[in-house]
């Protein structure tokens, strides 16, 4: 297997949406990608038509998460950032197995994963000719105000964002480590008029984001050389309502 020895940036969940534009936008800007995925989509072929590495793992899986760093080491001697952007999001099940397992499969994917790969790829972060790398954690700004019948995965959310603290503190000076906590930037396909309407009544801007003002945000802290243990919301206002 060839090892890349040029700038690269792995992202995490880029089977659609937000980290399967983000692989592009990193691969328009000539870095190598390394785009994990765990359902194979059509963006991910787009992907990997455009020159990203794709890499498999089912992050509900810790034996995945292990082989997960192994395949990611063995790819590469040095990383300029890891985006954690993987993520499960459905309501709280009600069930007490059902809960057992949906809470499994969130603390895994929304902790467990992240928490591991930067333990185990910080060496990777402190190669290479940039004066500092960086790690960013995109979470949620449920993690202050929680989804009222989504307690798990808000909770999870909430997990993360406080790894970003501790790791932000054992990896300095070198590995700036930060969280963004968006709204909702981007309507879903299901998302009726009326629930368009109202979650654009839950901004003072009252109006969506979109995908970019999540990808620009990511940008300014990769640029920003001082900025570590920060969250950056990124939801219109919404968090002042």
């Amino acid at each position: 297997m060839t090892v890349i020895t040029e700038q690269t940036i792995l992202i995490t969940g880029c089977s659609r949406r937000l980290g399967y534009l983000l692989g592009c936008h990193f691969l328009a800007k000539n870095f190598r990608v390394l785009a994990h995925y765990r359902t194979p989509t059509h963006e991910t072929e787009q992907l990997k038509s455009q020159g990203a590495i794709l890499l498999q793992a089912d992050f509900t899986q810790s034996q995945h998460i292990i082989h997960f760093i192994e395949q990611v080491k063995s790819l590469t001697n040095e990383l300029r950032a890891i985006i954690h952007n993987a993520s499960m999001f459905a309501p709280d099940q009600t069930e007490p197995q059902a809960i057992l397992e949906q809470y499994h499969q969130l603390y895994q994917v929304h902790m467990v994963a992240p928490a591991l790969i930067n333990h185990e790829l910080k060496a990777t972060l402190q190669q290479g000719a940039n004066p500092y790398s960086d790690i960013i954690h995109i979470t949620d700004i449920a993690v202050n105000h929680p989804h009222p019948n989504c307690s798990l995965y808000s909770s999870t959310k909430a997990g993360l964002e406080n790894l970003t603290l501790s790791f932000a503190k054992n990896f300095a000076p070198q590995i700036k480590v930060n969280s963004i906590q968006p709204g909702t930037f981007e309507f879903l396909t299901h998302h009726t008029e009326a629930e368009k309407a109202n979650i654009l009544n839950e901004t003072l801007l009252k109006r969506i984001g979109g995908f970019e003002t999540i990808i620009k945000t990511v940008d300014y802290l990769l640029d920003n050389h001082y900025i570590t243990g920060s969250a950056i919301k990124v939801d219109g206002g919404h968090t002042l309502i």
